[in-house]
């Protein structure tokens, strides 16, 4: 698995960010290679893509503006509401 991420700050936070990751990892993916890499968004147009999708989505859901996402609807395989009110309660 490749997790690719704009690049963050200095060092230290991005190995805490590793952490984090590596964490989330071995309690949801239970996959033991992957590897995180760090771009600098300004040069990396994969980034800049997944960048506007998310916020076509978000702007989608938390304004009811879908005038983005219908750029994208079209590539859009799933999408869910995961603040949605459900019957199971965590807390």
């Amino acid at each position: 698995m490749l997790v690719t991420t704009a690049a963050l700050g200095t060092k230290k936070t991005r190995a805490a960010f590793k952490q984090a990751v590596n964490n989330t990892i071995q309690q949801v993916a239970k996959r033991d290679r992957w590897e995180a890499c760090f771009h600098d968004s300004a040069k990396d147009p994969y980034l800049w893509v997944s960048d506007y999708c998310a916020w076509a989505i978000q702007r989608k859901w938390e304004m009811d503006d879908p005038r983005a996402y219908n750029l994208i609807a079209d590539k859009v395989r799933t999408e869910y509401d995961l603040w949605a009110v459900g019957t199971r309660h965590f807390y």
